[in-house]
């Protein structure tokens, strides 16, 4: 686990903004002393204070500093000083997927691509799952591409993990938390959840890779939600061509309402979508 250490952020050549949100920003940095490339998350402790987010953090620490995977970003460190608490992450090179499908033709990636990234993050996916934690907010602008062009899953802002040695965590959540196209019907119903509602979020994902937009997408909150908890996936009116069945199979089985019914890590991992080369 990642352990407070006596860093100072005068230790860092400061560079570019990677990215940027509600609490605070995120820097390119270069260790004076090692050279050694960073990504440091700087958060103010005001802003933690007020959006009463202290205990989150704490809880996002714990989880992603114990996390040992190749598709997972690492979470080498953190410091504070009297205004604010700077976490030393893994740097990776080529930035958000986000940005990168913002940057593609169409806003859509090849299925080639798609299903590599998808692949890696079922990786990370059954990995969190195995130690018992649930992401609750993947979307492309929590995965990051290193230098070989491979993902990597950040943001461990809203994860939590099930303690198996308390008898009264049933495994089960309540808080409604992630991004809108991404939220399941369970969490929009404010019904217990469980790991699969990050599968459900794979589903999603790997649609709006494929398509370029988000499966349940409507102009007004409310029909969107209505869209979800229906399953109604907006499919395009023609199926681009170099989209396969294959793909759209996949899709179908992780955006199913009923959680029982939705389809596990394990077999998504096993999917046919992942023996093709098309």
């Amino acid at each position: 686990m990642a352990v407070a250490n006596d860093f100072k952020i005068t230790d860092f050549e400061i560079g570019k903004i990677l990215g940027k949100g509600k609490l605070g920003r995120v820097y390119c940095c270069k260790h004076k002393k090692t050279g050694y490339l960073v990504a440091i998350k700087v958060m103010k402790k005001t802003d933690l204070i007020e959006f009463k987010l202290v205990k989150q953090l704490k809880r996002e620490i714990m989880i992603q500093g114990k996390l040992n995977h190749k598709s997972i970003t690492k979470l080498y460190n953190w410091f504070a000083d009297e205004k604010r608490i700077y976490l030393i992450m893994e740097y990776c090179y080529n930035g958000e997927l986000y940005k990168a499908l913002q940057n593609s033709k169409n806003g859509t990636l090849p299925e080639f691509k798609v299903r590599k990234y998808i692949s890696e993050l079922l990786d990370s996916f059954k990995f969190l799952q195995d130690n018992h934690i649930i992401h609750r907010d993947l979307k492309p602008e929590n995965i990051l591409l290193d230098e070989y062009g491979d993902i990597k899953l950040t943001d461990f802002g809203w994860a939590t993990q099930i303690n198996l040695n308390d008898s009264s965590d049933k495994g089960k959540r309540n808080t409604l938390c992630g991004t809108m196209d991404y939220l399941s019907p369970e969490i929009i119903n404010n019904e217990p959840y469980d790991y699969k509602v990050d599968n459900w979020a794979l589903g999603v994902l790997t649609f709006e890779l494929l398509f370029g937009y988000a499966p349940f997408e409507q102009m007004k909150t409310e029909d969107t939600y209505k869209k979800i908890r229906k399953g109604e996936i907006n499919w395009p009116p023609v199926i681009k061509n170099d989209v396969t069945p294959l793909a759209k199979d996949f899709i179908s089985k992780l955006l199913i309402v009923n959680v029982k019914d939705r389809m596990n890590i394990i077999d998504a991992l096993n999917h046919p979508w992942f023996k093709t080369s098309q």
